[in-house]
């Protein structure tokens, strides 16, 4: 048995299931980040797309998508986009609020790039460890 715990996520049987529905998560987020036309619903459904990748990258997230997101660059594509979309003048001008709207996508790009930070520092951390492991093996 692949159990290494008693709660839902804490056995392979779970988290092969979930797997399919992470990659599917993150292609659809792939999809959206990935503007073509100027507005609505485009810049929403990216903006959507790039606040679910930073919740679903969050450690103890499930699915996290996390690994793939950094390996794909998703990350650097979210932060692009939602910068493509701050610097549309005309469009944050058209919100009742737009400095709130500036501010949540600001805020945003900030959470993204703190999680590809401690996602590539975690990744780094890991292959040091493999690295240590088969040294000492050999």
């Amino acid at each position: 048995m692949g159990a290494w715990g008693h709660k839902p996520w804490e056995n392979d049987s779970a988290m092969d299931w979930l797997g399919p529905i992470g990659d599917f998560a993150l292609s659809e987020i792939r999809k959206a980040l990935t503007l073509s036309p100027r507005g609505d619903p485009g810049y929403l459904e990216a903006i959507a797309a790039a606040a679910l990748l930073q919740e679903l990258s969050e450690k103890g997230a499930h699915p996290n998508v996390a690994y793939a997101a950094l390996k794909d660059g998703v990350y650097d594509r979210a932060v692009a986009t939602l910068s493509k979309i701050a610097a549309d003048a005309q469009w944050i001008s058209e919100w009742k609020q737009p400095d709130a709207m500036e501010a949540e996508l600001a805020r945003l790009t900030r959470l993204l790039l703190a999680r590809k930070a401690a996602e590539t520092k975690a990744q780094e951390e890991a292959m040091k460890r493999i690295v240590h492991v088969k040294e000492a093996t050999t």
